[in-house]
Parts: structure tokens; C-alpha cells; sequence
């Protein structure tokens, strides 16, 4: 877990950097959650930059990162506009011959006991 936190520290520090950020402040790091929302990472996968970000720092204007008021507001604005998707079906679609190709007997039977007892 700390690489985890010390790769998300570098990959703030190094936005931060790129757009001439100071990383001390609530406002920079709102503003890094809304890049991380924007390239499509899930609400979980946020959350655990903003551990990161409270496990690496002293605090943002004196205050833990993770209790921040502006990151706790943008924290709970983005999980009701971003809810959990809890799928119903299964992820892959199969075509029809496919199906079809399922409910045959295959071509060969392999003789095992179980199958030449059956018989």
C-alpha cells in the first residue's frame, strides 16, 4: 500500500508541476480530483488517491487532506453525480451461433469410464 501512496504522491506532485500548482492547497488538490473524475476513474479509485494524498502531507491549510471542507464537499458531490453501477448481466455478450455451438453434443465423445458406463 505505501508504493501505491507514494506513486499517487508523485503523480500529484508531478500534475501539480506541470500546470504550476501549489500543492499545499485544498483548491489545487479539488482541482486534481476533478482531472482524476475527467480521464474516467471510478469513485474508489479517487478515494484512494485522497488517502494517499492525507497519508502523505501534514495537511492542507492545516487540515488532513481527507477532511478538508472543499475535498469532503467535492468527495460527496461527486459520488451522487457518479453513483456505483452495480451491473446486472454479465460483461460479455455471446452471438447466437455461439449459443447454438454451446448446445450441441460435441462431435467426439471422450471414452472415460464415466462415459462408457453410461452407455
Amino acid at each position: 500500500m505505501r508504493d501505491l501512496y507514494e506513486a499517487q504522491w508523485r503523480n500529484f506532485c508531478g500534475w501539480c508541476a506541470e500546470y504550476g500548482f501549489d500543492p499545499q492547497l485544498g483548491q489545487q488538490i479539488v482541482e486534481y480530483l476533478e482531472h482524476l473524475s475527467e480521464v474516467s476513474l471510478s469513485h474508489n479509485t479517487i478515494m484512494t488517491h485522497v488517502s494517499a494524498l492525507s497519508s502523505c502531507t501534514y495537511g492542507i491549510e492545516g487540515v488532513r487532506v481527507g477532511i478538508h471542507p472543499l475535498v469532503s464537499a467535492w468527495v460527496r458531490s461527486h459520488k451522487i453525480c457518479h453513483p456505483l453501477v452495480k451491473l446486472r448481466t454479465p460483461p460479455w455478450d455471446l452471438q447466437v451461433s455461439e449459443l447454438h455451438a454451446l448446445s450441441v453434443q460435441p462431435p467426439f465423445m471422450i471414452e472415460t469410464p464415466f462415459h462408457s458406463t453410461c452407455r
